[in-house]
């Protein structure tokens, strides 16, 4: 018994004692990008959208709502903001049946809006390559008056 003691004990030396293997560096990897959902095509053209009003030189300015314009027009007439909203219903309505009836209407100082009629013309679907027929319509067209165009240079 002796023997196969010392057998298993010069097995034992024998194995290769596991040597620590030096500390490995590692190299940083580049940051990784969230991989991005698949999105709607409304939320791409949303996205191109607010890309192109960032590539804008001038600040974007939100445009005064109807509601911001009817109260500054009452605060400052000393009406109340009712007839003033009314107002701008009846001025738009009254347009309307003006460019029926004469094809222009004009708010002096400001300009003339007027109504022109596109010819019907044919087209062809780049897809297909067939011809199609566009019918005749009518188009508006605002025209400002010199005194707005002096104004705003």
């Amino acid at each position: 018994m002796a023997e196969k003691k010392t057998k298993k004990a010069k097995a034992a030396k024998a194995e290769p004692k596991e040597v620590p293997a030096p500390p490995v560096q590692e190299v940083p990897a580049p940051p990784a990008q969230p991989e991005q959902p698949k999105q709607e095509p409304e939320q791409v053209k949303k996205e191109q959208k607010q890309v192109k009003e960032v590539k804008s030189a001038k600040p974007a300015v939100k445009p005064m709502t109807k509601a911001e314009m009817v109260a500054k027009i009452a605060e400052k007439l000393g009406l109340k903001q009712r007839q003033v909203s009314d107002f701008f219903n009846e001025l738009a309505m009254l347009a309307v049946e003006e460019l029926n009836r004469a094809g222009q209407f004009q708010i002096h100082g400001i300009g003339k809006l007027v109504k022109g009629i596109r010819k019907a013309r044919t087209a062809v679907n780049p897809k297909t390559k067939e011809t199609v027929n566009i019918p005749e319509r009518a188009v508006l067209r605002f025209r400002f008056a010199k005194a707005c165009k002096e104004a705003i240079k």
